[in-house]
């Protein structure tokens, strides 16, 4: 049987050839795809298709005959050969980096000049490279263009779905020497082996704290920009970390004098006497208030008041 014979098997499920063994992948006849029958991923083309599996066989034809690091792409064993000595012709002449693209020493050099020439025009934040600028606007729209077929969880960033479309296969090749701990990727192993070393190389110029990621010392370097790039679509609150916008998403209730908010609108109305210094509750032997019912409880309890003016039996 041809391998032409193949691709254009039709069936629901996946089929062997009882001459060759080969086996087939689907090819639906609504819109031509190749379908994973592990995840439900479909693709134009069965090559891609057959790349894809190796996500859930972990499978990785492709190894760098130099330190014999594997790969489920050729393009990636390629991008990685330049990584080693010799395989990166674009020379930084100011601190003598190495880079395997021209475009990549173009970015690097406009570090060293503080040329940013891609401004956001929602913040004015600035950036050396236009990927980056792109990037850093989907924190302005919430864009998470990355969908996980399995579970649906989004993501912005086309590698943090790979990262964690590897979860769902069990694949984490990459594992700490220290305490066994796998990572997803090569990067996420590197920052996690920092805990046990205590290396920390990003350090902020302005007040020389130091980070173990880059993303970290960039999320900290708001603190002294006064960036806040998280803003809530509901009251246009804006935010330096996520997480609080997040905090102030899920605590809807606002308080107009100090914007501090809370879960549930009791709890907002029990913080706002704070502000009034209201004393709702009054011990009827005395007069004397209490902003708290249990704090009445407590004084009617220990009041010397109730002693003297109570009657005794």
């Amino acid at each position: 049987m041809s391998v032409k014979r193949h691709a254009f098997v039709t069936e629901e499920n996946s089929i062997s050839c009882s001459q060759t063994e080969q086996t087939t992948v689907q090819k639906t006849e609504t819109g031509s795809k190749f379908t994973c029958q592990q995840c439900g991923r479909s693709f134009a083309a069965k090559g891609n298709l057959k790349v894809h599996m190796r996500v859930h066989t972990g499978e990785r034809p492709y190894s760098c005959a130099q330190c014999g690091t594997s790969f489920t792409r050729k393009g990636s064993l390629n991008a990685h050969m330049r990584t080693h000595p010799g395989e990166s012709p674009y020379i930084c002449k100011l601190c003598e980096k190495s880079f395997s693209r021209k475009e990549s020493l173009k970015a690097h050099m406009r570090r060293h000049a503080g040329v940013k020439p891609f401004t956001c025009v929602q913040c004015g934040n600035n950036f050396t490279r236009k990927e980056s600028l792109k990037y850093h606007m989907r924190i302005h729209t919430r864009e998470k263009r990355f969908k996980c077929r399995q579970c649906g969880t989004s993501f912005s960033d086309k590698n943090h779905l790979k990262d964690h479309v590897m979860t769902h296969a069990g694949e984490t090749p990459f594992m700490c020497d220290h305490c066994g701990k796998t990572c997803s990727n090569k990067a996420n192993l590197e920052i996690h082996r920092r805990i046990h070393t205590g290396e920390k190389p990003f350090t902020c110029p302005q007040c020389g704290k130091s980070f173990t990621a880059k993303g970290n010392l960039q999320t900290h370097i708001r603190i002294h920009t006064g960036e806040k790039p998280y803003t809530c679509a509901r009251c246009e609150k804006s935010f330096t970390y996520q997480r609080d916008l997040k905090r102030h998403d899920s605590d809807p209730f606002n308080c107009a004098l100090c914007n501090k908010n809370f879960l549930l609108p009791t709890h907002l109305r029990i913080h706002l006497r704070r502000h009034a210094y209201a004393r709702p509750y009054f011990c009827s032997l005395c007069g004397k208030s209490f902003r708290w019912l249990g704090s009445l409880k407590w004084h009617q309890k220990v009041c010397i008041c109730a002693k003297t003016l109570l009657p005794e039996f």
